[in-house]
């Protein structure tokens, strides 16, 4: 399987991965094919996305948002969640210049975007997906993804703990070094209640 057929397929796979990167001189054809099978392809940045203003904006005009769109943080998740009013197999948001975003609108951006990408894909079964250059995966780029994955699982862990028909057995070898415990495991099985 090449590159490009790759490409293609993460943006197809249910709960798959949020961020999809294929070459940038494969973008193009990347584009061509995942719209030839029926997903809805935007790129968003067109014009220069750099602030706040620049991003809600570009998302009101490039998914032709309703009216009542609040321009802001949860408005924008909301809207993702929704894209009723462009029926389409799924969905894949292309930013050709992402690196060019300040830092603050850029971590509202990919913490929102991952929440709606997971949520719809859980709930909806309907691909959400960030196809990105893989050139542009710069160092802060990906230091800003990777802080967003570990906020959203350790959430969803601590969502899992309060549910009450699961419990968390730990299982945790403990090592004595100069009198206080050291934890070398710490793997944690889930299951129901009332199936010790």
């Amino acid at each position: 399987m090449n590159r490009i057929q790759t490409a293609v397929k993460q943006c197809f796979t249910i709960i798959g991965p949020t961020f999809v990167e294929i070459d940038e001189s494969l973008l193009h054809e990347t584009i061509e094919k995942i719209q030839r099978q029926g997903l809805l392809v935007i790129q968003i940045d067109t014009n220069p996305v750099k602030s706040f203003d620049d991003l809600f904006n570009a998302f009101y005009e490039k998914c032709s948002f309703p009216e009542w769109f609040g321009f802001n943080e949860a408005a924008l998740k909301d809207m993702l969640l929704d894209l009723h009013w462009l029926p389409a197999k799924g969905y894949v948001f292309v930013f050709a210049n992402i690196h060019t975003m300040e830092d603050l609108p850029l971590r509202m951006f990919v913490k929102h975007f991952t929440l709606a990408h997971q949520i719809k894909e859980e709930k909806s079964q309907i691909p959400l997906k960030f196809l990105l250059p893989s050139d542009l995966r710069n160092e802060k780029l990906q230091s800003i993804v990777d802080l967003t994955l570990k906020s959203y699982f350790s959430n969803k862990a601590k969502q899992l703990l309060h549910k009450p028909n699961i419990k968390i057995l730990p299982n945790v070898q403990v090592k004595e070094e100069q009198g206080h415990p050291n934890r070398e495991e710490d793997d944690r099985e889930v299951i129901p209640n009332g199936k010790d």
